[in-house]
């Protein structure tokens, strides 16, 4: 099944951190597709994927973002 992923346009890509991610996690809830990422600085997104309509119309893409650590 995973072979068979793909991306189609670019709606549905997303910087959720400024730098490189090291940890990834996607919740799939029956009405949402979460995306959570921490890169190398401490920095944490969050991005619900499947509001595609929302995130074409804001500035930040619908990408919550957060500094909670100042490391990973």
């Amino acid at each position: 099944r995973m072979s068979k992923l793909s991306v189609d346009n670019e709606n549905n890509v997303c910087k959720l951190v400024p730098q490189r991610i090291y940890g990834l996690a996607v919740h799939p809830q029956s009405s949402a597709v979460i995306v959570a990422a921490g890169d190398k600085e401490g920095n944490l997104g969050l991005w619900n994927a499947s509001d595609r309509e929302r995130n074409a119309d804001d500035d930040d893409g619908g990408v919550v973002a957060y500094r909670p650590h100042s490391r990973p």
